[in-house]
């Protein structure tokens, strides 16, 4: 008996390839936009004929918030065409797979490669903070993963401006997926914040690293609703034993049932997660794969110039950003990224990154010394870079303004 392949949907200026997807408002398809030859993906939302219903007003809002936000680490919503009862939103196209569907099909998954997902969707979120918007549905399933480790975050039909109020959340209406949602979407979706974002990265983080869900296997809603009030977590290392002080301890702070007792930016969980203050603090190394940047100093000097030569092994979570005064075309410029400084010297500085960045660029990278100390900002040239996997990269970079001795050792 020949099976009934199920009928495309017409698209004007877009042709309709197959289905990928079915979504919990409407099916996702991919295809291919006529006049440019780029591939796409179409989400089809199904709605009543009122051009007031909510689904359209939704489609719209959705529309409208992922249309503004170009960065690497957000799927772009490209076009939005009304047909009758039907909406399409036309988004950029991704060639991978979900996160949810990745943990669906390796189980837990290691810490690096958790840690690297989860920095690249942390710069996303604290990317939308900075524009005053509240994603509110952050979990794996809205986590695109690439064919080369990029992560990209999706799926922004009930993204919140935090200084508008639309309508479009009843009171006491729970939004988002019950294991990832913080408690205070429960009881009023409306009143929420950048902390709502960071607990829902922290259980996705609990996911990824342990393979089961937050709160355990629970019958009713009612039952989940209750444990999620009382933060009554399985807790990390009851699953996973060995896991790491750094990822154990960021996700049970981001999972706190009171805001306060977050991590207040997404920013702040990456650092934490990536090494709170220094892992290590030693004798002088060279950076593997990354050779030495020298000194400006006169070859008569050898001994300033075996000091400034010297790379220190560090391992500290900071943050870092395009310079803005060099790079002025930079629409990312003003949003820093986090960061580890693997080792420093008096003229360079080794760091690993979430992204790619071009030789060349100019960057400012933020360094604190000893506690009390005033953090220190070196501006630097990036002239070295190697990829370390899973969307990682190892990045070489020459200091504008060389450090002295002194400095490289209050530094470290």
């Amino acid at each position: 008996m020949k099976l009934l392949r199920e009928k495309l949907p017409k698209v004007e200026g877009y042709e309709v390839l197959e289905k990928i997807g079915e979504g919990g408002i409407g099916s996702v398809f991919k295809g291919v936009h006529l006049a440019t030859n780029r591939h796409v993906a179409i989400k089809l939302i199904e709605t009543k004929a009122s051009s007031g219903s909510k689904a359209l007003l939704r489609a719209e809002r959705e529309f409208r918030s992922a249309n503004r936000l170009v960065h690497p680490n957000i799927v772009q919503a490209l076009d939005l065409l009304r047909e009758e009862a039907k909406v399409y939103l036309v988004m950029e196209y991704v060639d991978g797979e979900s996160l949810g569907a990745r943990i669906e099909r390796l189980g837990r998954l290691s810490e690096t490669e958790s840690v690297s997902i989860i920095a690249q969707v942390g710069q996303a979120l604290h990317y939308i903070h900075k524009r005053a918007m509240v994603h509110r549905d952050v979990k794996p399933d809205n986590i695109l993963i690439t064919k080369d480790d990029k992560a990209k975050l999706t799926d922004f039909g009930i993204v919140k401006e935090v200084m508008s109020v639309d309508g479009l959340t009843d009171p006491a209406t729970a939004l988002g997926t019950p294991h990832f949602m913080a408690p205070e979407l429960y009881a009023e979706a409306r009143s929420v914040d950048a902390r709502t974002d960071v607990y829902a990265l922290g259980a996705t983080l609990y996911n990824m690293v342990t393979g089961k869900l937050p709160f355990g296997s629970v019958r009713t809603l009612l039952a989940l609703v209750n444990k999620v009030s009382k933060g009554a977590i399985v807790l990390p290392r009851q699953i996973v034993p060995d896991l790491s002080d750094n990822i154990d301890g960021a996700i049970r702070k981001a999972m706190s049932t009171d805001p306060a007792a977050r991590h207040q930016t997404s920013l702040e969980f990456v650092k934490h997660l990536m090494g709170k203050g220094r892992r290590k603090q030693s004798g002088p190394s060279r950076a593997p794969g990354l050779s030495r940047v020298r000194p400006n100093v006169k070859s008569a000097d050898t001994n300033a110039d075996r000091r400034a030569a010297v790379r220190y092994s560090i391992e500290a979570a900071t943050d870092c950003a395009v310079e803005t005064s060099l790079h002025s075309h930079e629409t990312e410029a003003d949003i820093p990224w986090p960061a580890t400084v693997l080792d420093l010297s008096c003229t360079g500085v080794s760091l690993i990154l979430s992204r790619r960045l071009e030789r060349g660029t100019m960057i400012v990278v933020d360094l604190e010394g000893p506690e009390g100390a005033p953090i220190k900002s070196l501006q630097a040239r990036v002239v070295r870079l190697q990829s370390k996997g899973y969307g990682q990269f190892q990045v070489g970079c020459q200091l504008l303004e060389p450090l002295t001795p002194e400095e490289v050792r209050v530094l470290i």
